[in-house]
């Protein structure tokens, strides 16, 4: 029984050595071709739609053209939020904040909380502000852009820690 139990051990791996070798006279050659990339971004035409809500950001597009854009803010959550909008290099998350010491209130007259963007902060540039979006409410408003990075943030305390921020193109 031993020996019929490795002549079948044997015979398997000649069977599995047979089939991986090739044979150059019966050896195939595929060729594929390279694949190409092709990245399709949608750029507004002046119009840019927003959604905020506890704790997002959503903007189709997410790309616009530069110049004068139409941001038509949608307030799909329970709270009010705002709509920041910073010229900046630095990733949305990655904003200056306020410090723990900070006792500054924002234009609204609400009181900062720390972790709250900096609006004066290194590497930013604020450049404008929709406030007072209610819930269950539709605002729009027109900021003129030149092409560069930005980053749309609500401002309100505690929302940019929660996540409520977003990166947008003007190309």
């Amino acid at each position: 029984m031993r020996n019929r139990i490795g002549m079948l051990f044997i015979v398997g791996l000649l069977g599995a050595s047979l089939g991986c070798s090739s044979d150059d006279n019966n050896a195939s050659t595929t060729t594929t071709a390279a694949p190409t990339t092709s990245t399709t971004v949608a750029v507004a035409s002046g119009a840019v739609g927003v959604v905020v809500k506890e704790f997002a950001i959503g903007l189709t597009p997410a790309v616009a053209k530069a110049g004068e854009v139409e941001f038509s803010i949608k307030n799909e959550g329970k709270l009010e939020h705002e709509f920041v909008i910073f010229k900046t290099q630095l990733a949305p998350d990655k904003l200056p904040t306020k410090a723990p010491t900070s006792t500054a209130a924002s234009s609204s007259g609400a009181q900062a909380a720390v972790g709250d963007v900096d609006e004066d902060g290194a590497g930013v540039e604020h450049i404008t502000e929709q406030e007072g979006v209610e819930p269950a409410k539709s605002v729009t408003f027109k900021a003129t852009l030149p092409a560069g990075n930005y980053v749309v943030i609500c401002n309100l305390p505690g929302h940019y820690a929660a996540g409520m921020h977003a990166t947008l193109t003007v190309v």
